[in-house]
């Protein structure tokens, strides 16, 4: 009788834990350049003052949101996006004599795309959908 007290005070939070979660909406997107060209190196990230979800970028340029576990999406808010990772290596470096394993890697997109406090891209999520985004190639 006394478990069965427990899970009756238990119930009410459980609810409101399982509310906490309920609302997420599913995103995915697709990031390309002005020409229409894909950009297909790179983890496009979601941040707000409370959450923060990832998608990795694939040869089509094209993503799927995930905070917790795979594509559960994020909850309604506006969010900064930016992009991670958005790099190549550069064939021509050479490493120097001291540290043969050493790389350099070429930026596939403008250095303002690249972190929460540079981004000039933002997006309000109310409900599951597309996003579309158009990111500038770095200054030559």
């Amino acid at each position: 009788m006394m478990s069965l007290k427990i899970s009756y005070l238990l119930l009410p939070f459980l609810v409101l834990l399982n509310g906490c979660y309920s609302g997420n909406v599913k995103v995915h997107g697709t990031v390309l350049f002005p020409d229409g060209q894909p950009l297909t190196k790179g983890i496009v990230v979601f941040q707000s003052e409370t959450h923060v979800a990832k998608g990795t970028l694939d040869n089509s340029g094209k993503f799927v949101l995930s905070s917790v576990s795979i594509a559960d999406g994020i909850p309604p808010g506006i969010y900064k996006v930016f992009i991670t990772l958005a790099s190549i290596p550069d064939k021509n470096f050479v490493p120097p004599p001291n540290e043969p394993d050493a790389m350099n890697y070429i930026s596939l997109i403008a250095d303002q795309y690249t972190s929460a406090e540079k981004t000039p891209l933002t997006c309000e999520i109310i409900k599951s959908g597309t996003q579309r985004f158009t990111v500038e190639p770095p200054l030559k």
